[in-house]
C-alpha cells in the first residue's frame, strides 16, 4: 500500500509519497490536500492501494483515507475515488 501525506512544514505545507524523491510544498494546505488527492486517485486508477492521511498545522492527524484500487473493486463496482477511513 503506497501513503500519501500532508503535513505542515515552515512556511506552508508539505506532501510526502512513498513514490515520490522530493517532497511537494504549498503555501496553502488546501492546495496540499488536493494535490495529494490527485496523487492519490491517479495511483489508484493504476492499480495501487493507497493510504492518504492529512495532518492538523499542530501536527495531530485530522482524517485518513483508503483510496482502493479500481482493479480491487472487481467489474461489477464503479471506481469512485477516496473512501474516509477511521
Amino acid at each position: 500500500m503506497q501513503t500519501i501525506s500532508v503535513m505542515p512544514a515552515q512556511g506552508g505545507w508539505r506532501v510526502v509519497s512513498d513514490t515520490i524523491d522530493n517532497d511537494l510544498m504549498f503555501r496553502r494546505g488546501r492546495s496540499a490536500e488536493r494535490a495529494a488527492v490527485r496523487l492519490a486517485e491517479a495511483a489508484a486508477q493504476t492499480g495501487e492501494l493507497v493510504r492518504l492521511q492529512v495532518q492538523l498545522a499542530d501536527g495531530s492527524m485530522a482524517r485518513r483515507f483508503i483510496c482502493p484500487s479500481k482493479a480491487s473493486l472487481g467489474d461489477d463496482l464503479e471506481w469512485s475515488g477516496l473512501t474516509a477511513s477511521a
